[in-house]
């Protein structure tokens, strides 16, 4: 399916342009969030809030152009990622093995 047409589809809340979508964005979102968060699961929890964020700011984004959805996407990616990292540092714990 055209990407300007699923976009359209999804601001009008069709269910089905949205999984579409989904299936779609989520294998390179999946990769380029496991370059910032390495645990899979926490990586999985922040294209969770990342898809949830897309969805609802959908209706802001102007389409540019082949490529510029991605771009939008992999941009609020990154910054759910940052977030994520911002909130849940890791926690070091030395021990001195003897």
């Amino acid at each position: 399916m055209d990407e300007l047409f699923l976009i359209k589809q999804c601001k009008l809340h069709q269910r089905l342009a949205q999984k579409r979508l989904y299936e779609e964005l989520y294998p390179a979102a999946y990769r380029l969030s496991r370059r910032y968060v390495t645990c899979s699961h926490d990586a999985e929890d922040v294209l969770i809030s990342a898809f949830i964020r897309v969805f609802r700011h959908l209706e802001s984004f102007e389409y540019r152009g082949e490529g510029s959805f991605q771009k939008w996407v992999n941009t609020i990616v990154i910054h759910e990622c940052l977030r994520f990292l911002s909130r849940y540092k890791p926690v070091i714990v030395e021990e001195d093995i003897s």
